[in-house]
């Protein structure tokens, strides 16, 4: 961002006034900024308070509070990854922010959902962090009822258990043979950051899996064996399976 002509010289009680005055102004440009950076104006004096590995000590960064918006819970939906772990998604009335529709946000963890209190359909303050992810910041009014913590996946069927993680509980199932965990092990394996295997998405890695094909990684590489049979699946035509039975061994 280019300087702005604002009165530099300024003591502790003219901060607030002034980060308004930033703030306004970026709003007066249609400019986008989460923070700013307050430091001394005398050089010398701010050299002489030195410096971290991180940063000088003459300055600090002063970050906005995100704006909050008021709306109702809807559900907690919960998402199986690859590593057994069942991750929490509220899903809430929807919200226009900056230009977007928001209904979603991720819990990350049990530990998130109590330290909110979050209960069923309670009215609750989100925000989109940084200007970007969709975040629960608060419950402002109980709902109707507690959430209930899966026992069962909702993948596999088998029992969850609730496991501390560097401090936080988090629901995991307990079946090592989960077809969910293969799953979100196969996404990965198939994605750009790894094999980077075109046509394999998620809906056709899971039915694929269902069909009895992929049980393992190996399975993708001789997936030309099903051919015949694949090309003849709804949504299925010999370029779209080609995509990726190129990959297979000869």
């Amino acid at each position: 961002m280019s300087a702005h002509n604002f009165d530099r010289k300024f003591d502790y009680n003219r901060v607030e006034e002034t980060i308004k005055k930033i703030q306004q102004w970026a709003e007066d440009a249609d400019y986008k900024i989460d923070g700013c950076v307050i430091g001394f104006n005398d050089i010398p004096y701010g050299e002489s308070l030195g410096r971290t590995e991180h940063h000088f000590n003459n300055q600090i960064a002063f970050k906005f509070y995100d704006e909050l918006y008021e709306t109702k819970l809807i559900d907690i939906e919960w998402t199986l990854g690859k590593t057994g772990t069942l991750t929490p998604t509220a899903v809430f009335e929807p919200v226009e922010i900056d230009g977007c529709e928001i209904s979603r946000a991720s819990l990350h963890n049990i530990s998130i959902i109590k330290k909110l209190g979050l209960t069923n359909n309670c009215t609750i303050k989100i925000s989109k962090r940084n200007e970007i992810i969709p975040q629960v910041e608060e419950c402002l009014q109980d709902g109707d009822s507690a959430i209930e913590i899966p026992k069962y996946c909702p993948i596999c069927g088998d029992k969850t258990a609730i496991v501390k993680e560097n401090e936080s509980e988090v629901l995991v199932c307990t079946n090592d043979n989960c077809s969910g965990k293969l799953l979100g092990r196969l996404k990965f394996f198939v994605s750009k950051p790894a094999t980077n295997i075109e046509g394999l998405s998620e809906a056709t890695l899971e039915r694929f899996i269902e069909l009895g094909w992929i049980s393992s990684f190996d399975d993708i590489f001789v997936l030309k064996e099903h051919y015949t049979e694949m090309v003849k699946l709804d949504g299925f035509g010999e370029k779209s399976v080609g995509n990726f039975v190129a990959y297979n061994k000869d």
